[in-house]
């Protein structure tokens, strides 16, 4: 039910065999130096939790009587738990009689009894976590409380955490998360605590609806292009400050720019090969060039005749 491993020195990536501990309430692997991307498979924490304490207590009911267990606390499959009756039902489900440290609504709380039944928690915080976080994380539906703060995370919120109605504390704060906050967070209807500080978020917060109005502006702050209540930034203001796109009038004015240029580029390229070609020509055939000097000075001469007359006359 419980694997508290918090406040050590691990290093390395979170190994994906720990998603066989299907039945886990509490995993806390806060305060280490583990890497590596989180593991998508975490989805399956809890997935036995709702038949695993039935089918557990029905294999020793079948040879060890109610007085036995009264008895013999010994012959529990696990120090610490003991049996409880349930109602009126038959059956008895285990309880755990410990008591464990767990983070919650940015308190540490010392969780014990029946509680243990219902609580379910996951706190990777304070390490050197990597990639975006999966949108599997949604699938926990019974989670309380998700702490990913203080990590190396990047891209989006994914909009599935939604997912998580049950969920009273939600920190992704300390990451390099980008992107817009999922408006389907609006739906978490029991969060105490929300906090999407000092990412690279921007546009518009969850703003005053439902249980978001409780929420100040630390739950925001280091995000600079956030806006929108509690912050006192207003979104008009930090659109002007936003890189707009190219209008599509832009658009079509640099492609005719573009057009206008090479065309002017491809006739000063044909005049070029054309004139040198025309030299190369002559400089080779040398009756030809006789010819082109002779007609070039006939023109010459012609047009100095008409010059001089044109001015004679005036």
């Amino acid at each position: 039910m419980i694997l508290s491993l918090s406040g050590n020195n691990f290093v390395g990536l979170i190994s994906n065999q720990i998603c066989n501990l299907r039945n886990i309430h509490i995993l806390d692997l806060s305060c280490n130096n583990l890497s590596g991307n989180i593991p998508s498979c975490l989805q399956n924490m809890s997935h036995d939790s709702d038949w695993q304490y039935d089918s557990l207590y029905a294999e020793w009911s079948s040879f060890v009587s109610e007085d036995m267990f009264d008895m013999h606390r010994g012959f529990l499959p696990m120090e610490g738990f003991i049996p409880m009756k349930y109602n009126d039902m038959t059956f008895e489900l285990f309880r755990f009689k410990g008591t464990i440290d767990f983070a919650n609504k940015r308190e540490v709380y010392d969780y014990k009894g029946n509680i243990m039944n219902q609580f379910f928690g996951l706190d990777l915080s304070s390490n050197q976590l990597v990639g975006e976080i999966p949108w599997e994380i949604g699938n926990i539906i019974k989670l309380h409380v998700l702490n990913l703060s203080n990590n190396l995370l990047v891209g989006s919120i994914p909009g599935t955490l939604s997912r998580l109605t049950e969920i009273e504390s939600l920190d992704l704060s300390h990451n390099m998360l980008t992107g817009n906050i999922p408006t389907e967070l609006k739906e978490l209807h029991f969060l105490e605590v929300f906090s999407v500080a000092y990412n690279n978020l921007s546009g518009p917060t969850l703003g005053r609806i439902s249980q978001f109005s409780t929420f100040d502006e630390s739950s925001y702050e280091g995000n600079p292009y956030l806006c929108g209540p509690p912050l006192v930034k207003n979104c008009f203001a930090i659109t002007k400050l936003l890189p707009s796109p190219p209008s599509p009038q832009s658009e079509v004015g640099d492609e005719e720019a573009m057009e206008h240029l090479i065309f002017f580029a491809s006739f000063a390229l044909a005049y070029i090969i054309s004139f040198w070609g025309w030299m190369a020509l002559l400089y080779f055939n040398k009756r030809w060039q006789n010819s082109f000097f002779l007609a070039t000075d006939i023109y010459i001469k012609e047009a100095i005749g008409k010059v001089g007359k044109l001015l004679t006359k005036g």
